[in-house]
């Protein structure tokens, strides 16, 4: 068993199986005993909508955490683009994250999207390009708890072929979209995440060509004999 709960974020292009191999190693981990915090604890339960304005400004009276929520809002604030939903659903899954540590309700906390994939979405889809004040979030929010990225490995062309197999293609494609245009985003998109993961240390990959009982039991390994 963990001596403190420990941090881990699964971050990859879409497509990869992220959110398959997390519930499916959750759920095994949970079996086994631990307390496992999974994205539901951590921020589905709470974020409905935007985070209060009020509720904001409270987080900036905490003293500690008051640098990181200065560059959020800051970057709340600053960004041209029209929906600010995602940024405000950064804030709250920030803000859950160092309450849930705090707490210590858990033996570890390991999401399939968790901060790194947040503020790639941010950049890729909403195009917020403040790149200075988002290595400062990732830097602040790196010192008041520790981020473990593991980052989920497949090739564009995999990945791409993912994508169009699925039933809706959610919010980053539509179905008519050109292979072309869509190749060229997700290449993008794999940059995009290699920049923002450069801040964090302790990064772990894993193969998604892999089967998934497969990379299940490499994490399981990793995460508790770490």
């Amino acid at each position: 068993m963990p001596n403190s709960m420990d941090y881990y974020e699964l971050y990859g292009l879409p497509g990869c199986g992220k959110t398959t191999v997390s519930r499916l190693l959750v759920k095994q981990l949970r079996e086994e005993g631990y307390k496992v915090a999974d994205f539901t604890d951590i921020f589905l339960k709470y974020s409905r909508g935007y985070l209060r304005k009020w509720e904001f400004i409270k987080l900036l009276f905490l003293i500690k955490e008051y640098p990181l929520f200065y560059h959020l809002w800051r970057l709340f604030k600053e960004c041209n683009c029209k929906n600010k939903r995602r940024l405000s659903n950064l804030m709250i899954l920030i803000h859950r994250i160092i309450r849930v540590k705090k707490n210590s309700d858990y033996d570890i906390i390991f999401l399939e999207e968790g901060v790194i994939q947040f503020i790639s979405s941010l950049v890729y889809l909403e195009k917020i390009r403040d790149n200075d004040r988002i290595c400062k979030i990732v830097s602040r929010l790196n010192k008041i708890v520790k981020i473990q990225p593991i980052y989920c490995c497949l090739d564009i062309e995999l990945s791409l072929e993912r994508i169009m197999g699925r039933e809706r293609s959610g919010d980053r494609f539509s179905k008519s979209t050109d292979a072309d245009v869509m190749r060229k985003a997700l290449n993008y998109k794999k940059t995009n995440l290699e920049i923002i993961a450069t801040p964090f240390l302790y990064k772990m990959k894993i193969d998604m060509t892999e089967t998934i009982e497969n990379n299940v039991k490499i994490l399981e390994s990793k995460l508790l004999n770490k």
